[in-house]
Order: C-alpha cells, then structure tokens, then sequence
C-alpha cells in the first residue's frame, strides 16, 4: 500500500509541471513580444466568431412544432462545439506560437 502512494504522489508531482513556450534562437524579450501579439490576434479572433459578437442583434425568435415562440441564441452551447470563447482564444494562441516555430517544454 505504500508503494501505491508513492507512485501516486510521484505521478501528481509530475502532473503539475510548469510549462514554457520555448525556441532556440528567441530570447526573453522576443518571447514576451510574440505572446503578446499571439494573444491579441487570438482575442480579437475569438471575439468576432463569438456569440458575444452575434448577442447585438439579439435573440433569434422561432416557433416549435406546436407554434409557441421562443427565442434562441444564434449559437448556444449546443450549437457549436467551438462556441466556447475563451477555449477557442486558447487554441488560436496556441496555434499562433507553435507557427512562429515555439514549442511547450518544461520550464527549468
């Protein structure tokens, strides 16, 4: 049992290893820099697809089968498996770093 518990907590330890986006000839300044422009495009990227962006113009009023109106986001949670802002935000910055040839690593 104690065996157990030690790799248990060996596997944990590792689990929470920091991470760092990392390339050979970049420096620290250069990696803030491109961080930087990677998130903006990524925000701004995942603000327009959003259904924040979409939220002006309100909700879309539909009827059932029945004939009853109700109002409907044009995309909800069940719509666009993508939908989710902040998860799409996160992919485009990474999508952007490891096209400006940065790769995760563990820090130091």
């Amino acid at each position: 049992m104690k065996l157990f518990w030690t790799i248990a907590l060996v596997l944990l330890a590792a689990a929470c290893t920091p991470m760092q986006w990392a390339r050979p000839d970049a420096d620290a300044s250069q990696l803030d820099a491109d961080t930087r422009d990677c998130q903006v495009q990524a925000w701004n990227e995942a603000r327009w697809r959003s259904y924040q962006y979409a939220g002006m113009y309100g909700p879309f009023l539909y009827r059932d089968s029945l004939g009853r109106p109700f109002a409907a986001w044009p995309q909800g949670p069940f719509g666009d498996p993508f939908g989710e802002r902040f998860m799409e935000e996160s992919r485009l910055a990474n999508f952007c770093m490891r096209t400006k040839g940065y790769e995760l690593q563990p820090t130091k």
